[in-house]
């Protein structure tokens, strides 16, 4: 599916262990080839939220500002997604295909147990979460002794 890495030029920093070594993926427009018009799509979507989170930014208006940054994120993280797709972990070396969703799934009897456990679990979660909000809602005023 991607071509062996000998045949990507790499880009080397210091050594193998220095963070972005191996990091350079011109082949990432080939990736999106053969994919659904959505994942032309994204990048664009991506952009313009990011776009629109800067204006309502200017124009002091929060909750469009909060609504495309929440956008832009998640553009950005499809975007990746996709590219990746179908998986989620790709290897470095060529001879690995690397974690896709179905090799790297738990057993059935460990996500049986998982969902009961987040069955129980996210009524509480949410409860919480609510009271939260709750407690702290409004903007955060700027006093003498504190905000």
């Amino acid at each position: 599916m991607y071509p062996p890495l000998s045949r990507v030029a790499l880009k080397k920093r210091d050594g193998p262990c220095s963070p972005g070594a191996n990091s350079v993926r011109p082949d990432a427009p080939a990736r999106f080839a053969g994919k659904p018009l959505l994942a032309w799509v994204l990048p664009a979507l991506a952009v313009l939220f990011l776009a629109l989170t800067r204006v309502s930014v200017g124009r002091a208006e929060t909750r469009k500002s909060f609504l495309f940054s929440a956008l832009s994120i998640v553009g950005l993280m499809s975007i990746f997604g996709m590219a990746n797709f179908p998986y989620l972990l790709p290897a470095r070396s060529a001879g690995s295909g690397g974690l896709t969703v179905a090799n790297s799934s738990a057993s059935q009897n460990t996500l049986t147990a998982m969902l009961v456990i987040a069955l129980l679990g996210m009524p509480l979660v949410i409860a919480y979460t609510a009271y939260i909000y709750h407690l702290f809602r409004g903007k955060a005023r700027v006093e003498e002794e504190g905000y």
